[in-house]
């Protein structure tokens, strides 16, 4: 029995005569339900049977492509061609985009290609991508012409290499996360992001190919999501490596701009995220950072040993940090403040609080898509060197800066563990791209789109698992 969502069928038929007039399209119905497939006709289809079936003298070859409901006949060719079946799979990634040619008869990989993905021209990062097309249908539509720019350029590499083109192709399989899938539908993705968090698609199925703008002849299968992060992506690479069978308790990674963790078995399955503000500061100390000139505020206010409301992650840090024991409100723990680092909610830090804290202080608010202040509140407010998340404003600082490499070069060396001397190293190595004949307090670290940076984290972090003896080659 065929499990994929294609099909071909040889069909050898006898040609109508006066005793059996039955139609072509029944002819070829009730040959496939002979073969226990019950279907119908597209349009195109049909419009094909004339004059095919007569020069083909009945020896016909059907295109089947499976809607979500039935199997649907999108194509006849002459004669046997039921080697020559393809179809599409592709990653459709917020960087990157890739798309194989797959003969589906056998499952073999004909070609592959990647490209960057073209939505970058509207950020390097989602949320900045999110952001700019909130209640902007205009730029929600120009962001889907840019994903479908990027799939036709895969296309076509494709065609050059093995000489198949589009047309030629049933059906394609798309994997993304779910903002991306939101962005190829042409739906307001803000709801990902936002409270409730109800996502306005996650189990589109199939879509016909060309209503949604492709050539191929049968559907677009969207592989569906869970929630806002947990999308089809995740739910691909869990599915392919088949983690959900497994006794053993196993992990899958998904490295890309942003990184998913899946960890479980056949009993359970877990996706995870961690709090980027501990992390920072972790990371921070192990650099060097007297961690008692360090104050942590959560939605209540500064932490401090003896807070009688924290967590044993909050606990463990008050332990070590704000050795002043200070109390109070985020402003007021602001004032005569070095740096401020933000990781949590928009708009939660004012233009006055900026102007209370050190003379030229350093603002990395990092909430997306809307930081705690904006740029050129801070800015005016006094802020020597301003740096956010988002790739439409100077210094963005975004995970896919480390990520790639980071992952990259402790799979080069097989670690055993990614250690701070490591993200340490992938720190360092990002830093020092920015020169100092580049240096300014508009160009503190690199684009992440800078040719090297990824090879430069990966070469550093696979040195520094081989200095702290975690790699295995």
């Amino acid at each position: 029995m065929n499990r994929g969502i294609t099909q071909k069928q040889y069909l050898e038929l006898v040609p109508p005569t006066e005793e059996d007039a039955r139609s072509s399209q029944m002819r070829i119905l009730d040959a496939l339900k002979e073969k226990g497939i019950t279907a119908s006709f597209t349009l195109p289809a049909l419009q094909k049977l004339y004059p095919i079936c007569d020069e083909a003298d009945y020896n016909i070859t059907v295109s089947l492509a499976w809607n979500g409901s039935i199997w649907q006949a999108v194509d006849l060719e002459a004669g046997d061609t039921a080697a020559e079946h393809y179809g599409y799979a592709a990653d459709l990634g917020s960087t990157t985009v890739v798309v194989r040619l797959v003969n589906c008869s056998d499952g073999t990989v004909l070609a592959e290609e990647s490209e960057y993905n073209r939505q970058t021209a509207y950020g390097t990062d989602i949320l900045t991508r999110i952001f700019a097309c909130k209640d902007k249908p205009e730029v929600l539509q120009d962001i889907r012409a840019c994903t479908m720019e990027t799939f036709t350029l895969l296309f076509e590499k494709l065609r050059q290499k093995t000489g198949i083109a589009p047309s030629d192709v049933l059906s394609m399989v798309v994997s993304g996360n779910t903002t991306m899938i939101h962005f190829l539908l042409g739906l307001d993705p803000f709801c990902v992001f936002s409270s409730p968090y109800a996502v306005r698609a996650d189990r589109v199925g199939f879509l016909p190919a060309k209503e949604m703008g492709f050539p191929m002849k049968g559907c677009v299968y969207c592989v569906p999501g869970k929630s806002n992060y947990l999308g089809g992506d995740i739910l691909s690479g869990m599915i392919a490596t088949e983690l959900y069978k497994k006794e053993t308790i196993s992990v899958f990674f998904d490295i890309g701009t942003n990184g998913e963790l899946v960890v479980g078995n056949r009993e359970f399955l877990l996706c995870g995220a961690g709090a980027a503000g501990l992390a920072i500061i972790r990371l921070l100390i192990a650099m060097g950072l007297d961690p008692h000139h360090v104050i942590l505020c959560d939605r209540h206010g500064a932490i401090y040993e003896g807070r009688d409301d924290l967590n044993p992650q909050k606990e463990e840090m008050a332990k070590i940090t704000n050795s002043g024991h200070k109390a109070g409100t985020l402003a007021e723990m602001l004032v005569d403040a070095d740096v401020f680092i933000g990781v949590s909610a928009p708009h939660c830090v004012t233009p006055e609080m900026v102007k209370s804290m050190a003379k030229d202080p350093i603002i990395f608010a990092m909430a997306n898509p809307t930081p705690e202040i904006m740029p050129d509140e801070a800015l005016a407010a006094g802020a020597a060197v301003m740096g956010t998340g988002r790739s439409d404003f100077p210094n963005q600082i975004n995970n896919v800066l480390a990520f790639p490499g980071i992952f990259r070069g402790a799979l080069d060396v097989r670690a055993s563990d990614i250690n701070d001397a490591m993200k340490i190293a992938a720190a360092k190595a990002i830093a020092d791209f920015v020169t100092p004949e580049k240096l300014s307090a508009e160009y503190i670290i690199p684009s992440p789109l800078e040719e090297g940076v990824s090879a430069a984290v990966a070469k550093a972090v696979a040195q520094a698992a081989k200095d702290t003896g975690v790699a295995r080659v």
